[in-house]
């Protein structure tokens, strides 16, 4: 058991964001009352959760998600967060900058260095 990775979109238009481009491993589904504000889709990303305080997720494989995401015409937002937030909290919105931070964590290898210390 462990923290899974969640995103959630807003697309202008209400259509889900290009299935083909983010890969037939990702699942897209419509959100529900509970989700952020306006989200109007969830991408489910098989594996787990990654940032800089959580390294069990797989980063090489959500980054281009998300980098698809947000540089996608018809996505106005991107949320990206783990599947344990509090009820009625929201997930992070992830940008451009949120990404790089997480990317550059990734590449300095800090990852390895936190990898043992796994919870």
């Amino acid at each position: 058991m462990g923290i899974d990775c969640r995103v959630y979109v807003r697309t202008s238009d209400k259509l889900p964001p290009d299935a083909e481009t983010l890969g037939d491993w990702v699942d897209i589904m419509t959100t529900c009352d509970v989700d952020p504000p306006r989200a109007t889709h969830i991408v489910d990303i098989p594996g787990r959760y990654y940032d800089e305080t959580y390294c069990n997720g797989s980063w090489q494989h959500i980054c281009p998600v998300l980098m698809t995401l947000i540089r996608a015409p018809n996505v106005e937002r991107v949320w990206y967060g783990p599947d344990t937030v509090t009820e009625g909290e929201l997930p992070p919105v992830c940008s451009i900058q949120r990404v790089l931070d997480i990317c550059r964590y990734y590449m300095n290898g800090e990852y390895w260095d936190n990898a043992n210390e796994r919870d």
